[in-house]
């Protein structure tokens, strides 16, 4: 296991740290049980970050699949041959050598073979796919990257690598410009003012998920460009107004309420603090950030 809760794929800045990748699904794809083997398989998890960029974990990912498939070639040719050597049978090393792409790489080496009917292959089976209403934005990602690679005459084994929604940006407000200056401050005074029993502290980072990762994208075309070649749904099966988000390009600040076991049927909140000291929070922040 390569990536699944490793702590080197794992953000550190400012003394945080990033959750590392957690595996959410691998499976096989046979559609029914038979005693054939698998010819392909998927695995999808999520990726947090602080100030990785979609070029830089495609990077990552593409040279952990390789380290993975490397070992797995490595030992199968082990076994293979401890098998041969118990039956008495010839041996020679499996022919196969690890491959790892992205999904654009993959793209680029079909469309090298079929020119633009390439591009109107994939609308139709993105046209065709959005008719399951039963399909999510991974299995039609999926479904998109499994399509494209049947239409390579190149059969041999790869890894493709690609994204899946949904993507939330990171927002790293470190205080390099005068409007996220203003926020961080606003942040410190209205946490000096309000008077409470708790030891309240700002953080750099909301280590989860926040709908407040919408109001800024990355800007750079190098680094939009490897997420939205790689992002097979984008656009199609799933909509994200990249270039509404990099025009706001917003520094936020998330003030919320306090509690524990979020998303359990054991979630609760500590009321005091959520209900009395939260809102006077958010309210001073505000104030602060008028007056500036």
């Amino acid at each position: 296991n390569k990536i699944n809760l490793k702590f080197e794929y794992c953000d550190v800045a400012e003394g945080e740290v990033s959750l590392p990748p957690i595996t959410l699904r691998q499976k096989d794809l046979k559609e029914e049980y038979s005693v054939q083997i698998a010819k392909t398989a998927t695995l999808y998890f999520n990726y947090s970050t602080h100030k990785s960029t979609p070029d830089e974990v495609m990077t990552k990912m593409k040279d952990a699949a390789n380290e993975a498939f490397t070992e797995v070639v490595a030992d199968l040719n082990d076994q293979y041959k401890q098998f041969c050597d118990a039956s008495n049978f010839p041996h020679e090393e499996l022919p196969w050598e690890p491959r790892v792409m992205s999904f654009n790489e993959l793209y680029d080496a079909v469309k090298a073979e079929m020119g633009d009917e390439l591009d109107t292959k994939i609308e139709e089976i993105k046209e065709e796919l959005l008719k399951d209403k039963s399909l999510d934005e991974r299995d039609f990602s999926m479904k998109v990257v499994e399509e494209v690679h049947k239409l390579w005459s190149d059969k041999d084994p790869v890894v493709v690598v690609y994204y899946s929604p949904p993507y939330y940006p990171h927002i790293y407000v470190e205080g390099s410009e005068h409007k996220e200056k203003i926020l961080l401050e606003s942040v410190d005074e209205a946490v000096d003012a309000v008077e409470s029993d708790y030891k309240i502290v700002s953080k750099k980072f909301y280590p989860y998920i926040s709908d407040l990762s919408f109001v800024s994208a990355p800007k750079d075309p190098k680094i939009m460009e490897a997420l939205k070649s790689n992002m097979p749904a984008l656009d199609s099966k799933y909509k994200l107004p990249l270039d509404a988000m990099q025009k706001l390009g917003l520094p936020v600040v998330n003030i919320g309420p306090f509690g524990k076991d979020a998303h359990k049927f054991t979630e609760r909140l500590e009321k005091k603090y959520s209900f009395e000291v939260a809102p006077k929070l958010v309210k001073h922040t505000i104030e602060n950030l008028l007056s500036k």
